[in-house]
């Protein structure tokens, strides 16, 4: 009996705890429960969801039957289940979803006048100090106090009073963030146990592999729980929303350090060392895709993105780089990569710090297009805002946003969906020597431009506006002409060779086709200068075997043994006559070791290619002939009518 009443009299005092010590009958609300979601500026609760002890009817709900404290209601429906979003004319539960969004912070004085993040020329950093624990950071509300202020109906009809006491919902579950899974991994070359988030794409496909993103928290998560990356801003879980996993599926890393990584001293610390051996572990276990590995990160952590460039440069193909800076001293290597940086002007530290980094970078071939954007503005202004930086090219972007401050800057940038996608189109550069074997590989048709000539882009000289439009149009690989002027390798239109390789890198194959020995000589340092950042091959048959990547052979004049014996890419073949018995067998003989390519700007083809159809369109009917006598490649200025005859084949 005593067992009894003590159970009964911790029940009555559960009550009186949720919903008042006045409180004289249990009420109809069983269980009020409150989702969160992971803004830039951190988690918040988004949602709480009311249990009944029966179904309710939706259309008895309004959003002042009930009250949040300090909160705004912004709607209340009916569902079946304790989900948000999933409507229903009748449940159990009411979900009241509460006004959330993005607090940008003021810009502080001591932000304006370079005293928060670091050094720049030299000058001692004031941040926190690498190997410490991180700095505090705001406490998160886990809960929010819901009343019931006006009647509502049950399914069956039946009156349920307004509560006079608040009921508390607590945070059950944080959208996104809970799926990731939390993991440890104990690295034996630094000896350091590195915790770490996990985001595993939902449906892979089998034999396919998917992009990784790596993201590293600021300095103020250092020490924190091994979940407080993905809570701290949304520069974790951005990349893990079924929206963003519909449109780009990949891995998200998101480790989480036990003390600060870096400093504004430009001092390092081994974590960072374990976390690099961490995405190679990672990289042996799941399909992840070589070739599109990003880093990104805010403040430290975007600061922690350079030192992992500088020491793997081959891993990486692309960064975001968010609020932060590093020595320019070093920067050079990174020159030719691909990477969006973003800050804030009222961040004076990580402004000027990029501004330095920029001009190492210009000086060592980078192009870089800067831009300044308000700091608050629509969905739709900021999509216009990315694709008119978009299209000014570059390898290097850089987005300084009007105002602001040092947090302010990840507190937007995440949400950019413009940059993010571009984020993915990057893939790393693939070596010279590569490059070869990717040729050889090639299947089937492969659209080869010849960008050279008028018909093709309106003058009679080819330029980096011309790459372009190839690439717009759909071409795989384009041919230059390149001459020397002055010690710089320039294409026909005066434009230096190395500003083309910058705009349509991992775009487009571009193959170079030197105008003498001596240009081919220097195509050949450059390539080697870039080595594994080289984008482009040498062309031509003039100067030595090996640079016949593409050997030109013209049917009745050239040797076609002399030609194969270089064993070519592609054979560039020239003739006169559609119809010269010597055509079928010469393809045929190219075809064994090499692959066909139809120069569709010889005078020839059109005017004697023999096809009774032909008269309408003879040069696109000209295509389709030569490709079903064998060719793989075609050489053209005349990109769309044959994508159309590609399409139609």
């Amino acid at each position: 009996m005593m067992q009894k009443t003590a159970i009964l009299g911790a029940c009555f005092m559960l009550s009186s705890w949720m919903y008042g010590a006045n409180s004289r009958t249990l009420p109809p609300i069983t269980q009020a429960t409150a989702l969160s979601e992971v803004f830039g500026d951190g988690a918040k609760i988004t949602t709480a969801i009311l249990q009944y002890d029966e179904d309710i009817d939706g259309t008895s709900l309004s959003i002042g039957a009930f009250k949040a404290a300090g909160r705004e209601i912004t709607d209340v429906y009916t569902s079946k289940t304790a989900d948000k979003g999933k409507k229903s004319p009748s449940g159990p539960y009411v979900v009241i979803t509460l006004k959330s969004e993005t607090e940008l912070q003021p810009v502080r004085p001591e932000e304006t006048q370079g005293r928060i993040q670091g050094p720049v020329a030299g000058q001692k950093g004031m941040g926190p100090k690498a190997g410490r624990p991180g700095l505090d950071q705001k406490k998160t509300v886990d809960s929010v106090s819901i009343t019931q202020m006006q009647p509502i109906r049950s399914a069956q009809g039946k009156e349920i009073q307004a509560q006079k006491e608040p009921v508390i919902a607590r945070n059950t579950r944080t959208l996104v963030a809970d799926d990731f899974t939390q993991a440890d991994f104990p690295d034996r070359q630094t000896g350091i146990n590195l915790a770490y988030n996990l985001f595993t794409p939902k449906h892979p496909e089998p034999g396919k592999k998917y992009p990784l993103v790596l993201f590293i928290h600021d300095a103020s998560g250092a020490g924190k729980g091994v979940k407080n990356t993905l809570l701290q801003g949304d520069g974790a879980t951005v990349w893990a929303t079924p929206e963003s996993q519909a449109q780009h599926p990949c891995f998200v890393l998101a480790p989480q350090f036990a003390e600060v990584t870096v400093d504004d001293d430009f001092n390092t610390t081994p974590d960072l060392d374990a976390c690099l051996n961490l995405v190679d572990s990672l990289m042996k276990k799941y399909p992840i895709d070589p070739d599109r590995v990003y880093t990104t990160g805010q403040s430290m952590g975007c600061m922690s993105s350079y030192v992992l460039m500088l020491r793997r440069p081959e891993l990486f193909a692309s960064a975001m780089l968010v609020a932060g800076q590093w020595d320019p001293s070093v920067m050079a290597p990174l020159a030719r990569k691909n990477l969006w940086l973003q800050s804030c002007k009222g961040d004076v530290k990580s402004s000027e710090g990029v501004a330095q980094a920029i001009q190492v970078w210009e000086k060592n071939g980078a192009a870089v297009t800067e831009q300044e954007w308000p700091l608050d503005t629509t969905a739709e202004a900021r999509a216009e805002e990315v694709n008119d930086m978009l299209r000014h090219g570059g390898n290097i972007h850089y987005t300084h946003f009007a105002g602001g401050s040092h947090n302010n800057t990840w507190r937007i940038a995440y949400d950019i969906e413009g940059v993010r996608n571009w984020l993915f189109a990057q893939h790393r550069p693939i070596p010279t020597d590569s490059l070869v074997g990717l040729l050889h590989d090639l299947k089937g048709s492969t659209v080869f431009v010849a960008a050279n000539h008028g018909d093709f882009h309106g003058t009679r000289e080819n330029s980096i506006q011309a790459l372009i439009k190839a690439v717009q149009k759909g071409a795989t690989i384009a041919l230059v002409d390149v001459k020397e002027e002055n010690g710089n390798l320039l294409l026909g239109s005066g434009e230096k060779l190395e500003d083309a390789l910058a705009e349509v890198r991992n775009q487009i194959l571009l193959l170079v086709n030197p105008a003498s020995e001596n240009v081919a000589e220097a195509v050949a340092q450059l390539a080697d200068k870039e080595k594994a950042t080289s984008q482009f091959l040498l062309y031509g048959s003039n100067f030595g075997t090996q640079l016949n990547y593409v050997a030109r052979f013209d049917l009745g004049h050239d040797n076609l043994d002399e030609v194969l014996s270089g064993r070519p890419i592609a054979v560039e073949l020239h003739f006169t006559d559609n119809q010269d018995p010597a055509l079928i067998t010469t393809i045929e003989r190219i075809k064994a070791v090499s692959r066909v390519c139809f120069n569709t700007t010889t005078a020839g083809l059109s005017g004697t290619y023999s096809d009774e159809a032909a008269h309408s369109n003879p040069r696109q009917n000209a295509w389709k002939g030569l490709i079903d006598l064998g060719g793989t490649v075609i050489l053209t200025n005349q990109i769309k009518p044959l994508l159309n005859s590609l399409n139609g084949i």
